[in-house]
């Protein structure tokens, strides 16, 4: 049995394995669907606000080893950063919330469009960050800077991945 699935642009062939055995045989197909769905769905936004939370930690972390002076430099930017964050777990909510029953109950498009542009403004932010510290010579938040434009990449890929790993428990077999 195969169906064609567009997901986010991809067109996914899904192919059925009926030999499967069933872990629970009072269920219905679409009730382990639905199960299953609802289990990427949660690992996805636990995995996703992982990287959220070093952002907003290293960025409150920074903020709060600077003296006023270095405050006044680099307060704006850090609260950027952080509003950044606290927006896109807002997003994770909204668009990957627990009510999402099934694929069709989230707008991946609209999901990855604003979780993007609030990476963007995190990874700008931090780079203005970056670059203004060298030019003081302020390289004692360097390390913490880093590990923000790391988990920043942590996020690009997730978000990236997110259509394949929303559709990849619902499929036994997926031909891109």
């Amino acid at each position: 049995k195969r169906s064609w699935k567009s997901i986010s642009g991809t067109s996914i062939a899904i192919i059925a394995n009926t030999n499967r055995r069933r872990p629970d045989s009072r269920m219905t197909d679409g009730d382990r669907d639905r199960t299953a769905f609802e289990a990427n769905l949660s690992d996805l936004r636990h995995d996703l606000r992982t990287p959220i939370g070093h952002v907003i930690g290293y960025a409150e972390l920074i903020n709060e080893d600077l003296d006023d002076e270095k405050r006044a430099v680099y307060g704006h930017e850090l609260a950027a950063i952080e509003a950044a964050g606290q927006k896109m777990l807002a997003q994770i909510d909204q668009h990957l919330g627990g009510s999402r029953r099934s694929l069709e109950d989230v707008d991946l498009d609209d999901a990855q469009f604003g979780l993007r542009l609030n990476l963007n403004h995190i990874g700008g932010y931090a780079e203005i960050l970056r670059e203004e510290a060298v030019e003081r010579g302020h390289e004692g938040i360097f390390a913490d800077l880093d590990h923000i434009l790391h988990a920043k990449q942590q996020m690009l890929q997730l978000i990236e991945g997110m259509a394949a790993r929303l559709a990849a428990r619902l499929m036994t077999d997926i031909e891109i």
